[in-house]
């Protein structure tokens, strides 16, 4: 699995940004399920998103994707270049979003290749001959090994988990979409589905689009190149790293994880509040506690260290209070 890319190979593929979502905060039924998000995907780029059930993942992709349950109440998201937080959901798969749901719905009297069909005129704004779309069609399908026959059957209908998950992946090699998000794409999936959805995935990934793949499971990403992995939780993300971030998830888990992060938050709480001269200096230089933000690295070293100066400890951020000095 290769889970990092050099800086030359990530300087070439980051020439175009596609997506910036800006102190995203939404809520639910006014209760708020994210807070302050903040997100630049460009492209080329493969993003991953882990975290415990209910952190705050699905929401954010559902939010992406302009679903109306999904209220946002303070920042902004653009696509491209462009202001779209209050886009309708079909006006943004116009423009090249495309969400992969965990459960896909059945959709009685309507065939898979219908649909497809349909949602790609809208997507190219032209009528497609049928020919030819049934030769772009059948070869996609025998990237996901997929029987031919499944393409005149209705829409999820009688289909498997995995045949389902598998249709998913079909319609995003058809669409071609600018920006993916894959919502746990893998769940209820066996091996052989797993790898098969995978190659699926990178046979559609280049340097022209970009991938959000919500997982729990590393198997889906093998043979992708996985820039960045954030960290969910509480509504928020909590931790930004690389590829390498994955195993250690998958290895230590996600309590332990978060255990250690609010352990470090404690330290530094009192690495900046346990100096006398603290709350002097503090005024002195406009330093204000500031909600979390997510860095690349995490500087283990610093906080084992109460001799550092005190302004390297201010810009150490993580969850709980995090404080940095603001520009003078």
């Amino acid at each position: 699995m290769n889970y990092s890319i050099t800086d030359e190979e990530r300087r070439s593929t980051m020439s175009k940004q596609l997506l910036q979502v800006k102190h995203l905060t939404v809520d639910v039924e006014q209760k708020e399920i994210l807070h302050g998000i903040d997100l630049n995907i460009n492209a080329g780029e493969t993003h991953v998103l882990m975290g415990p059930n209910g952190a705050g993942k699905s929401t954010l992709g559902y939010t992406l994707m302009g679903n109306p349950k999904y209220h946002v109440t303070g920042g902004e998201i653009l696509f491209q270049g462009k202001d779209i937080t209050d886009e309708a959901a079909d006006k943004r798969a116009k423009e090249g979003i495309f969400l992969s749901f965990q459960n896909p719905v059945e959709v009685p009297g309507i065939t898979l290749a219908s649909f497809i069909r349909s949602a790609l005129e809208q997507r190219r704004g032209k009528r497609l001959r049928l020919s030819e779309f049934r030769k772009e069609l059948n070869a996609a399908m025998d990237i996901l090994q997929m029987d031919h026959s499944y393409a005149d059957r209705d829409l999820n209908v009688g289909f498997s988990g995995g045949e389902k998950k598998k249709a998913e992946i079909l319609q995003l090699l058809m669409l071609k979409p600018a920006l993916v998000l894959l919502d746990e794409t893998d769940s209820g999936l066996d091996v052989d589905a797993v790898k098969t959805v995978a190659n699926g995935i990178k046979a559609y990934h280049n340097d022209t689009n970009a991938l959000i793949i919500i997982t729990h499971n590393a198997k889906i990403l093998e043979g992708l190149q996985v820039d960045y992995v954030h960290v969910l939780d509480d509504a928020r993300i909590v931790r930004t790293g690389n590829g390498e971030l994955v195993s250690e998830i998958i290895e230590e888990g996600f309590a332990v994880l978060l255990e250690l992060l609010h352990a470090y938050a404690a330290n530094v709480h009192k690495l900046v509040f346990g100096f006398g001269h603290a709350s002097a200096h503090i005024a002195q230089r406009g330093i204000a506690e500031d909600h979390v933000r997510s860095q690349s690295t995490f500087d283990r070293q610093l906080l084992a260290q109460r001799t550092q100066p005190f302004e390297q400890i201010l810009v150490v951020c993580c969850i709980g209070t995090a404080c940095r000095t603001r520009p003078t």
